[in-house]
């Protein structure tokens, strides 16, 4: 932590540490180097949220020193920034290159983070970004990887970029994007970012400095997942999810393969419900078998072939809630465990299993929970463990809504 500090420290040299907020919001590592450590962090004065800046540290020591990229996350030649970080993956890597991928978007009026509406609601004008830097040097800086690109589709948000198990063989990188057409009462807000709600899966190859998605990639049309409203300003990362086997090949269609989590505010009464999807070489659809009562999910994750694994996931808060887009503070009810009795803030946040999986599919064995769920609230982030998949690891989040997060403790 100490290490962090005195990175960010020189960051804003007009901006004394004391009225510094470093948040944080996103922590992920390669699956060939746990010592390569990558941190989305939110800097800037304590009191004005509206203009902290987004930035990435990166460390190749486990932790124990961190470097501060560049920033603003821009790209100058492309006219677009990152200000709004959503998720982050990082690739195997090749020829002493590692690509960095790094999912959000822009938002010129910094209403989602703070400003005007303090509940951090959209506006109007945010749009998609992916954008990608390469220890190696072969793109110099932050490279705006999705607008402009051959075969992207543009979107509000991306939350969730995810690289292929074979990268360092097919060069392949998913993404989940969402648009957004929604009206949100507390602000009288009208977010009409695009002409409908849609979601979907992008596939994209990154072959050194090349950058193609979707078909101009050969990877197919972008996949539609879902045509009901995200809520991804309050979800976040945990508005969607990739997982995939440990056989994906993005060149072979065969193997093109994964599971993508989306979760959505449906019918009249605005409920949420969380979706799993098979994805196999652009065509998307539920898995017979879901979650009992499609509650939202944090996450999931698969381990195993194509032909056979299992799974784990983890749900977002206690999964359920009604009038989330018209009343966005509802969000606490779902993610504190809030209900007309109290708070319990040791009930747990619940975690589902599944070993009867064939052909990326479950035909009949329902998801069983959890005897003891891993106490907390929040979001359960799960993982089976490599490398023979014998353990499963939760962590359980605190509370992890798109609020304004002026009152988070500076590190």
């Amino acid at each position: 932590m100490k290490e962090i500090r005195d990175e960010v420290a020189t960051f804003n040299g007009t901006t004394p540490w004391t009225d510094m907020v470093a948040w944080f919001n996103f922590i992920t590592v390669p699956l060939d180097d746990p010592n390569f450590v990558v941190l989305g962090v939110y800097l800037g004065n304590i009191i004005d949220p509206a203009n902290w800046e987004q930035v990435v540290l990166v460390s190749t020591d486990g932790g124990e020193n961190f470097e501060l990229l560049p920033h603003p996350i821009r790209d100058t030649s492309a006219g677009t920034n990152l200000t709004d970080i959503l998720n982050i993956n990082v690739a195997h890597e090749v020829d002493g290159v590692r690509n960095i991928a790094v999912g959000g978007f822009e938002d010129p009026d910094r209403s989602v983070c703070g400003g005007v509406y303090s509940v951090g609601l959209p506006t109007g004008d945010e749009q998609g970004r992916v954008y990608r830097f390469q220890t190696g040097g072969l793109v110099p800086g932050w490279e705006d990887a999705a607008t402009g690109k051959p075969g992207w589709v543009n979107c509000t948000a991306v939350s969730w970029v995810y690289f292929s198990t074979n990268f360092a063989k097919d060069y392949t990188l998913l993404a989940v994007t969402h648009n957004t057409n929604v009206f949100i009462w507390i602000a009288s807000i009208t977010a009409a970012c695009a002409p409908d709600n849609n979601s979907y899966l992008q596939t994209g190859t990154w072959s050194g400095s090349s950058v193609n998605w979707n078909e101009a990639a050969g990877r197919g049309e972008a996949a539609p997942l879902s045509t009901e409203p995200t809520v991804w300003w309050l979800t976040k990362a945990s508005t969607a999810g990739i997982t995939l086997p440990l056989d994906y090949d993005g060149r072979n269609a065969d193997s093109r393969c994964a599971w993508v989590l989306v979760d959505t505010v449906e019918g009249i009464d605005e409920h949420t419900v969380g979706t799993i999807y098979r994805v196999a070489n652009g065509d998307a659809a539920p898995l017979k078998q879901q979650i009992p009562g499609r509650p939202w999910l944090a996450m999931i994750f698969y381990w195993g072939s194509i032909q056979e694994g299992k799974a784990v996931a983890g749900l977002l808060g206690d999964g359920h809630v009604t009038d989330i887009i018209g009343n966005p503070l509802m969000a606490f009810t779902l993610l504190s465990g809030f209900e007309t009795t109290g708070i319990e803030c040791c009930r747990g946040v619940q975690v589902y299993r599944n070993s009867g999986i064939s052909d990326m599919d479950i035909c009949c064995q329902r998801w069983q929970a959890a005897c003891k769920p891993p106490t907390g609230h929040g979001a359960a982030v799960t993982i089976i463990a490599p490398p023979t998949g014998a353990k499963v690891y939760c962590v359980v989040s605190g509370l992890m809504i798109g609020m304004n997060p002026a009152s988070a403790p500076p590190i």
